[in-house]
Order: C-alpha cells, then structure tokens, then sequence
C-alpha cells in the first residue's frame, strides 16, 4: 500500500481593493484584513501576529514574493500539494470571478518548487464577506453562484485553465478538481437543473464536462462542512468526499456559543477544548466506517485534520451579530503535540482499514487534507509567529513536519 499524499487547504488572503477605494472616499478606514483581524481577535494567549520572514507582516498573495516564502515553508514541512480556494462560476446569468490574480501567481511560483502541486477548489457560494459586516445583524445574502449548469460548466472551464500545469496535481494521470459548498440546499437544486436523459449525479456531469470539452477525465473530490452529505454524495459520481473547517461547535446542551448572555443569560460562552475538537474528528471516521457502502461503484471517503480553531476574529467586534451570534464564532484552546500527533495516527488507521479493505476496485494513493494553511483570522495556522519578547514561534510548523513524515513512513 503506497503512502499517502498530505496537503494544505490553502485560501488567498486578499486587500479588497474596491472596498479600500470605497472607505477611502468616505473617509473612513480601510476594511481589515483577515490578517489584521486576527491580531485584535478574542484568542487565547497566542501569538496573534504572523510573520513571513520575521519582518512582514502583513502580505498579499497575489505578491510573488509572499507566495515565493509560502510555498517554502509548505514544501520544507513536507506537504505534496495545496487545494487553492477558488471563487469562480455563475452570477445572475452571467460569469463571475472572485479574484483571478492570485491563482495566476501562485500557478507561476510554485513551478519554483521542486515537487509541490496544486488542484483548485471551486465553491458553489462566494467567500464570506470581508468582516466586521457592515451593519449590526446583516447575514451574508445571496452567497451562492446560480445552482446550475451554467455554474458546473464554468467550474471546469475555470478549473482546465491549469491542468496542464507541470506541477498541477493528478491522480492516475487524472487532473484534481474539488467542489466546496456542497450543503444540501446547492446538491438539491443542482440535481433539478440536470438534464432528465443523465443520471442525476453531479459528479457524473461534471465529468463528463472535463471529458467532452477538456479532453480529460478529473478527478472530482467532493468536500464537504458535515458527515452527514456523505452517504448522500457518496453515489453521486465524485471519486473522493472529504471535509474541510472541522469546526468547533457552535452549540451544545450545556453552552450557547459565543457570549449571548444579555439573550440567553443561562448559557455560558466557553472554549472547546482541543482534545474535545479531534475526538469529534475521531468519530466522524468512524462513521464515515459505518456508512459508506463500498463496493465497485463507490467513491473513497477521507475526513481532514484540524489544526484547531483558536482565535475569534467575529467576536472582536460585538455589535455585529443576529439572533444566532452570527458572525461569531467559537475558538479552540490547549492544542499539544500530543493532540495533533493522535489525530494523525488515527488517520492513517483509519486508511489503513476502510480505504484498502474497502475500495480495492479503485484503489488509489489517498489524499489526506489539512485545516488550514493561512486561515488566520479563525483557524490555527503553521504559519511562524511574533511572540511578545520578539522571538517567533515554529513550534506547529516543526510539529507538523514530524507528523508528515510518520504518516507516509507507517505505509
């Protein structure tokens, strides 16, 4: 059994620069940053502030030089690919693009590198809105693309653009794509759209797409934010399901998340523990154990890991919420090495007894996935940081570079 492939989700940190221009002429001050945001975030006691090369700290991704130093520290931990957040597909009728730059640069940069690749992930619903929201109890509206052909087409077509990139990843000579936002809502009104005379299967359209106009067959992987889509994608013609944010809970019987008090004065906002975090991890495998079918038909299922969710950049600004607490979020706290080693050693369990046992038709190298790279104004990222007596901290990136290592050498 070959060793599998270990990869970050990766999501181009931006400076809007309409919103830049637009505050500029209103005088007020520019939009943070999800940089600047995790620097004034609710935390607990870490360093806050990240840095490329000990003296930048703040960066764009569509700078070379930024993504130059990125791709460095993801290659020397020994990561083999990075999954690029993409924004790409139909608005109103008509083509939509979030930001084309920075795919463009990190497309060129990481030809730099000796053997990183890269796959893009489309996402059915724009980014979130730049944070804090404008206005005390404004949701995100209309996030999704169109829930239709027009959407699925354009994917691919934006997705091909690179597949014939040198260091684009494959899998069994086949170009990776990943589709994110699948909830239930865009996989109900998507499978309507289709065509009565296909099955009514994202996955097999989408493929057929690549095939028809590309020349290619991809790779299509499916991701998803709950375990409970996967045995509803699991038919549906994508060849992998895995996750992506591994979020903390937003409620529980005990707490509401975060602080409501002044709604909910008998429920208390407390931090999820990070053991408590990659136990639930732990038994989303099981359950992806117990409910895929396998069998000749069917795709592999593969969760991620979670590096943790340790700052609350919704929360530092308190009059921007709704009934929910939306935009807050809740944070994780006391990651150890030995936490985050327990979540690798059941992933590659987990491989060893589902992904062999149970998909030998199609056996492939797995893709294992890693929450996040440069998700900073939320999730914990290996990124080097300041630490207040001016020192930087590469305990996770050191940590991560081990744990890389092991779980290719157990295969």
């Amino acid at each position: 059994m070959e060793a599998p492939k270990v990869g970050f989700y990766y999501h181009p940190q931006l400076v809007d620069e309409k919103r830049v221009r637009r505050a500029h002429e209103l005088g007020k001050p520019p939009p943070p940053t999800d940089l600047s945001l995790a620097r004034t975030a609710h935390t607990y006691g870490y360093p806050k502030i990240y840095s490329l090369d000990h003296r930048r700290t703040e960066w764009d991704d569509t700078d070379p030089d930024a993504v130059r130093l990125q791709l460095k520290l993801i290659e020397d931990m020994g990561a083999d690919f990075i999954a690029i957040n993409s924004f790409a597909g139909y608005k109103s009728g008509k083509p939509y693009v979030e930001s084309e730059k920075a795919l463009e640069v990190i497309s060129q940069e990481i030809q730099h590198t000796s053997k990183l690749k890269f796959y893009t992930t489309m996402c059915m619903r724009l980014q979130r809105a730049v944070l804090p929201i404008d206005e005390p109890g404004q949701d995100e509206p209309n996030r999704y693309f169109d829930l239709s052909l027009d959407t699925l087409n354009y994917m691919m077509e934006y997705s091909a653009q690179h597949w014939d990139n040198p260091h684009y990843l494959h899998v069994n000579n086949k170009p990776v794509v990943g589709i994110y936002g699948l909830t239930s809502n865009a996989v109900n009104n998507i499978t309507y759209s289709l065509p009565q005379i296909v099955s009514p299967a994202i996955g097999t359209w989408m493929k057929a797409t690549g095939q028809i106009k590309f020349k290619k067959n991809p790779y299509l992987i499916g991701i998803v934010d709950v375990p409970l889509m996967v045995p509803i994608l699991e038919q549906r013609g994508f060849d992998l399901i895995t996750t992506m944010c591994g979020l903390p809970d937003f409620f529980n019987d005990d707490y509401f998340l975060p602080d409501m008090t002044d709604i909910f004065p008998n429920k208390k906002p407390v931090p999820e523990e990070y053991s408590e975090l990659l136990r639930k991890r732990s038994a989303e495998l099981s359950l992806f154990a117990q409910v895929i079918k396998g069998g000749e038909h069917a795709c592999h299922v593969i969760g991620s890991i979670s590096l943790g969710w340790n700052t609350r950049a919704r929360a530092a600004h308190p009059d921007n919420y709704d009934f929910t607490g939306y935009p807050y979020s809740p944070f994780v706290k006391d990651p150890t090495p030995e936490d985050l080693h327990r979540a690798f050693l059941a992933m590659g369990l987990y491989i060893h007894a589902v992904a062999r046992l149970r998909f030998p038709y199609q056996y492939t190298d797995p893709l294992v996935h890693v929450f996040a790279f440069n998700e900073f104004s939320e999730a914990l990222s290996p990124i080097p940081r300041v630490k207040d007596d001016g020192g930087i901290d590469t305990a996770l990136s050191a940590t991560l570079t081990k744990e890389f290592a092991q779980l290719k050498q157990v295969f």
